[in-house]
């Protein structure tokens, strides 16, 4: 990971600072990735795409700042099907990263559980966000980027 990555913790915090420019917050999956695409403040466009299509576009668009949801593995009880999918997870956030550190990106690390704080927040109602559980979990990442963590 970049040394300017840093991990994001639970918990509200104060706000301090506002990325510029376009950023990304992902969701990432095995199968599904959803992708919000953020100007400043304001919410572009949010949508769901394959693994593939995820780290095509992180290369050809460089976005300067990505929010990632971290994962992890913890669970000892998980089938084969289950620690497949999680460590095809883990290699999309790595090749994210290594992406990232190719071009000169910063890579922001989000608990899974921080999407709740931002769902639950006053600015999540003010936001239109697809049905796509996916697509709405990359926005809630970003979000609680944008109104609870320090940047």
């Amino acid at each position: 990971m970049p040394e300017d990555a840093q991990r994001e913790h639970s918990g509200a915090r104060a706000r301090t600072g506002q990325p510029s420019g376009v950023w990304w917050s992902i969701d990432p999956g095995e199968v599904h990735v959803g992708v919000a695409i953020w100007d400043g403040e304001q919410l572009g466009t949010a949508s769901e795409m394959t693994p593939r299509e995820l780290l095509g576009n992180v290369w050809d668009f460089q976005p300067m700042l990505i929010v990632i949801e971290s994962f992890s593995l913890r669970s000892t009880r998980w089938t084969g099907a289950q620690s497949k999918q999680a460590v095809e997870t883990l290699k999309l956030i790595g090749g994210v990263e290594a992406l990232a550190l190719m071009y000169g990106g910063r890579v922001v690390e989000q608990q899974p559980s921080v999407r709740h704080i931002a769902q639950r927040s006053p600015w999540w109602r003010e936001l239109n966000v697809p049905a796509n559980p996916h697509v709405r979990s990359a926005a809630a990442h970003g979000l609680y980027f944008l109104k609870f963590s320090k940047k």
